[in-house]
């Protein structure tokens, strides 16, 4: 593999990733396709997923001699995220999938609201839970949060103090 996957930089050399496995969400565009093509390029095989095709992505990877595939997967659905890791074999999981509506607070319908928790938080947790009992079924391992039990918790309450702020009425 050459530095050209790295972008020219030096990331090629630090650590290895051959014969490793990874599933990065969001690698359509943006961070989630830098970080496909540079796990790529530290020998990983890594699944290019998200709501839209990754193939452009999965194309650079093929193109600097990596190894790549894209999934068109919506994992706003939790049962999606269960069924892509039975026995996949991933061995590692960036969660960066996303999405933000462009709208004032006023004009937000419920629709927005609920496509936006269940990408940004719920499709989050929910992976990830199917990706820990993946590894805990192959007793493969693995890195934690130094407090799992709290993440529930965590994740849910993260949330209510964030919109007032930006809610507040200038003047």
């Amino acid at each position: 593999m050459d530095r050209a996957m790295d972008g020219g930089h030096a990331m090629t050399g630090l650590f290895s990733l051959e014969g490793r496995k990874a599933l990065v969400t969001g690698a359509n565009a943006g961070i989630g396709s830098a970080i496909a093509v540079t796990l790529a390029g530290q020998g990983a095989h890594v699944v290019c997923a998200g709501r839209r095709n990754c193939d452009e992505t999965v194309a650079r990877i093929a193109a600097a001699g990596g190894a790549a595939e894209s999934l068109t997967l919506d994992f706003a659905d939790p049962m999606a995220a269960r069924d892509v890791f039975g026995g996949a074999g991933f061995d590692i999981l960036v969660n960066n999938a996303g999405t933000i509506r462009r709208a004032e607070s006023v004009d937000f319908t419920e629709a927005d609201w609920d496509d936006v928790v269940d990408v940004n938080m719920k499709a989050v947790f929910f992976t990830c839970q199917a990706f820990g009992r993946e590894l805990i079924a192959r007793a493969a391992p693995a890195r934690w949060s130094r407090s799992p039990r709290c993440c529930r918790f965590r994740a849910a309450s993260a949330c209510p103090p964030t919109p007032r702020p930006s809610m507040a009425w200038p003047g």
